[in-house]
């Protein structure tokens, strides 16, 4: 997880990252993200909110979703939500004439043709990589996809999209979270970092990211030590340590409640599937 995502395309002539998503009750998918690229959403099944530039925005099946450039956002879900998401790289709009930091989306519609384009996208997507013109018909398909998109739920701005002071302290809040995480790290003195006072500080992190302040600092850790056990031969209690949990017990509770399972079980897990 990180605060500012940086899109590392696999290949370069795909200009688009896309994946399926997920999201439980447990909590956000992402919280606290932003990135240049826009994102765009088809929710699949289920239903939920998306926290989008300090809106809460209701979203079920067939909704789709525009995150603009350098907008926080975050899922949370009432029931299992699940979703195609795909970025698109801003270089690929750029050459095709279509400056997305210049075009505000609408944040929530529902497009049919638009739906169509994106799930033959991820069809040409599914197929394998030596297949006859799989790049051109992606490519095809997307700029249809952002013509499509901008002709009908875009509107030309030459205003920068800007956060308001409060986004502009939660980003700075959050940013160094991910960086302090590591330590004990208190309400008040993060409340301070950035110039608020602590009730009102507090209200409104929730309120901006879907989490208690004590809940974003572990899932935090979390995402660390999940990283931590695939990859590291730490033991466990190391690993916990290292991510903030002065007790191992409290570790094992808050990664359990987090993840599904114990730390031990996650690391076999992952063991086992790199081994498969």
């Amino acid at each position: 997880m990180s605060l500012y995502e940086t899109h590392m395309l696999q290949d370069r002539q795909l200009p688009l990252i896309c994946h399926q998503g997920r999201c439980t009750v447990d909590g956000p998918a992402d919280a606290g993200n932003w990135h240049e690229n826009i994102e765009i959403i088809l929710v699949l099944d289920g239903s939920g909110t998306i926290i989008n530039h300090d809106k809460h925005l209701s979203v079920e099946k067939d909704d789709i979703l525009v995150i603009n450039a350098n907008c926080l956002h975050a899922f949370s879900s009432a029931s299992e939500l699940k979703y195609y998401y795909l970025i698109i790289d801003r270089s690929f709009c750029l050459a095709n004439h279509l400056d997305t930091n210049k075009i505000r989306f609408e944040s929530i519609f529902r497009d049919q043709e638009i739906a169509e384009v994106l799930c033959e996208i991820v069809k040409e997507l599914d197929k394998d990589e030596n297949e006859p013109y799989r790049v051109q018909m992606i490519r095809a398909d997307l700029l249809r996809l952002m013509a499509l998109l901008c002709r009908r739920h875009g509107s030309l701005s030459d205003e920068p999209l800007t956060d308001s002071h409060l986004l502009s302290c939660m980003k700075l809040a959050i940013g160094y979270l991910h960086s302090e995480s590591h330590r004990d790290i208190s309400l008040e003195e993060v409340a301070a970092r950035v110039g608020l006072s602590k009730f009102y500080f507090s209200r409104e992190f929730r309120r901006v990211t879907g989490y208690t302040f004590l809940s974003y600092i572990n899932l935090i850790r979390c995402e660390k030590a999940k990283q931590m056990l695939a990859e590291s031969t730490l033991t466990i209690g190391e690993i916990g340590r290292a991510c903030g949990f002065d007790n191992q017990s409290y570790f094992s509770r808050t990664f359990l409640k987090r993840t599904g399972m114990l730390p031990s079980a996650y690391r076999a897990a992952q063991k086992k599937r790199k081994e498969s």
